[in-house]
């Protein structure tokens, strides 16, 4: 049988366990939600920049398609031929034949 010093003793020592494995899981999710945040912050930093890069590559390829018709335009009207205007622009016939009816319209 225990003194009531000894189980005194027991309880309190029992305490500070319990205290210590409550104190290490809060420490644990403390860190863990740290971590999530950190890498839900980096995901949003690495998806800002892979947008701005896809921005920029899809505006240099307006860019280009806007330049190839202004292009086709200009040779439409100076009135070279739908063979020539593809073999230098790259379009495709069925582009500069729109581009052409457009051009008729005006």
């Amino acid at each position: 049988m225990l003194t009531k010093q000894e189980l005194h003793d027991y309880d309190y020592a029992a305490m500070r366990m319990q205290d210590a494995r409550g104190a290490t899981q809060l420490a644990v999710k403390i860190a863990a939600q740290q971590s999530f945040t950190k890498g839900v912050e980096q995901g949003k930093k690495q998806g800002i920049e892979e947008g701005k890069k896809q921005g920029i590559e899809k505006g240099k390829q307006q860019g280009i398609e806007e330049e190839k018709i202004s292009t086709a335009n200009e040779m439409i009207t100076a009135g070279l031929s739908i063979d020539l205007i593809m073999q230098i622009t790259k379009l495709d016939k069925e582009v500069i034949e729109k581009l052409i009816k457009d051009h008729n319209n005006k």
